[in-house]
């Protein structure tokens, strides 16, 4: 019998505890989110706009709720892949320096040093810039992992395949510029909501892969629940310490190992 547990507040107090016998086709269909966190008043505090900022650069027109944002031009040639990465980087930067209430097409022009009409050539608004920039952050996430996959490294140790999965998922955090703000971006923007949930269905499937190759001797139902259970920690941990308490992060990246090792001595018992 699989218990759920709560876990505990983003300011260390817990949350009450319970246990239930789940209907299982319900926990199936809950989203795991390796990257979204709730919002958190700790994350990338979101500055309010300037009473002397004119309307026009305080926002896009948004995509109708619920519908994702889409690219409009997709590049076919090298310098069109160039200025596409150009558009997405500066999108994170001005995210990363004036919160994502400041965010217009306007501004990332500036900052790409492009001609605003050159960003609506590939993109209708800055929600479509948002979530290209969420969908490569993603790509880089699932790459990562997939390169870690026992097909590719032949390692048959849980612990070794955990570790290196884990600690390489960690520097991609790292690397990405505005971490905090993307985070929060996730819950707040709808159009981010399916591309989140189809993020989450392959990094899940993937590590469930690898356990089968890993621990054969596991049942699928096993193999799913440790590896949504994994997912959770991973990403809490090295959230609260890259973005809600840097100064601990060591820690946390300590207690992150602490805990999959657990969780792969666990598996190991059940052969």
């Amino acid at each position: 019998m699989h218990q759920l547990f709560d876990s505990t507040n983003l300011d260390g107090a817990p949350r009450t505890t319970r246990s239930r016998v789940p209907d299982q086709a319900a926990v199936d269909a809950l989203p795991v989110r390796f990257a979204p966190t709730p919002p958190d008043p700790r994350i990338t505090p979101v500055p309010n706009a300037s009473p002397q900022d004119p309307p026009e650069l305080l926002a896009d027109p948004a995509p109708a709720a619920g519908k994702a944002a889409l690219q409009r031009r997709v590049p076919l040639q090298q310098r069109g892949q160039q200025t596409l990465d150009q558009i997405l980087h500066a999108a994170a930067q001005v995210i990363g320096r004036e919160g994502l209430d400041r965010l217009t097409t306007k501004r990332i022009a500036t900052e790409a040093g492009l001609s605003v009409g050159s960003v609506y050539e590939y993109f209708p608004n800055k929600e479509a810039v948002l979530c290209a920039l969420v969908g490569q952050w993603f790509e880089q996430l699932m790459q990562t992992l997939e390169e870690q996959h026992p097909s590719r490294t032949g390692t048959r140790d849980i612990l070794r395949y955990l570790e290196e999965s884990i600690g390489a998922i960690r520097q991609v955090y790292v690397n990405q510029p505005a971490l905090g703000a993307m985070l929060s971006a996730l819950w707040a923007v709808p159009g981010l909501r399916d591309l989140v949930e189809q993020h989450d269905r392959r990094v899940i499937a993937n590590m469930v892969d690898a356990f089968g190759i890993i621990a054969p001797h596991l049942p699928a139902d096993d193999r799913q629940v440790a590896a949504r259970s994994i997912v959770l920690v991973s990403h809490e941990l090295i959230t609260e310490g890259l973005v809600r308490d840097p100064a601990h992060q060591r820690q946390f990246a300590v207690h992150m190992r602490v805990c999959l090792f657990a969780l792969a001595s666990h598996l190991l018992i059940q052969r």
